[in-house]
């Protein structure tokens, strides 16, 4: 598995469909040519609360540093971005010394995901700088929130995103997928998330709307394309 989060449900179905495979979570990028992380998925995975499965740690040749800012590494346990050096990373982007200058830190190449480690020294990625919602102030990872609501019943997928707010700047906001064979309603999905979010997250984010939809946009890789989901809502809820 690689390019978009690994929740435990879905391993759980890939073994149930092939009984004798082994499933290995990647993280890499281009940069990197490409990888940066593996990790074999144990029968017995328990992933952080409201985080997708690690992506284990760094292949050799390859260093990580989860950065609180600059290259300074952040407190145990928190969240950064996560840097990159090692002996299969880029000089350079061609031509484009600029982009370079603003990508490099001390050596390090930012790769403008968050991450944070688990116990074990294992990378696990929180999602992307960009995709930050800001909620007067307080930062809402887009990542955290979708790996809570798919623990609630009758959510098969979730895309959360940022809206316009008059008086917080941002609010958050959230698509989901039914489970296949269940037709519940906006409100009694909201009602549902609420609940099962109350305990789980601060009430900034939790998603004050939700919306119901067939599926959730993806770019041409696969990946959760995260700059449609506000026009996705204006799809309506038919296939």
């Amino acid at each position: 598995s690689g390019g978009q989060f690994l929740a435990v449900d879905l391993v759980e179905t890939i073994r149930t469909r092939f009984p004798n495979s082994r499933v290995v979570n990647q993280y890499g990028c281009t940069e990197n040519s490409p990888r940066i992380c593996f990790h074999w998925v144990r029968d017995d995975e328990a992933p952080l609360p409201g985080c997708s499965i690690t992506v284990g740690r760094a292949v050799r040749g390859t260093e990580v540093l989860v950065a609180a800012e600059g290259a300074v590494p952040a407190p145990a346990g928190e969240q950064g971005q996560l840097l990159v050096r090692g002996t299969s990373l880029m000089s350079r982007y061609w031509q484009m010394p600029e982009q370079t200058a603003s990508r490099f830190i001390d050596g390090w190449y930012m790769t403008g995901d968050l991450a944070r480690l688990d116990g074990e020294g294992g990378v696990v990625i929180v999602g992307r700088l960009t995709d930050v919602i800001n909620v007067g102030n307080e930062k809402v990872t887009p990542g955290e929130v979708e790996a809570f609501l798919q623990e609630v019943d009758g959510v098969e997928e979730a895309g959360v995103f940022g809206v316009e707010d008059a008086l917080y700047g941002e609010g958050v906001e959230a698509i989901i997928v039914p489970t296949a064979g269940s037709s519940p309603t906006e409100e009694e999905l909201s009602v549902a998330v609420r609940a099962h979010l109350r305990s789980l997250l601060s009430p900034f984010k939790i998603p004050r709307r939700i919306h119901i939809r067939p599926d959730l946009p993806r770019t041409l890789y696969g990946k959760l394309d995260r700059r449609r989901l506000p026009e996705w809502v204006s799809r309506g809820t038919a296939a």
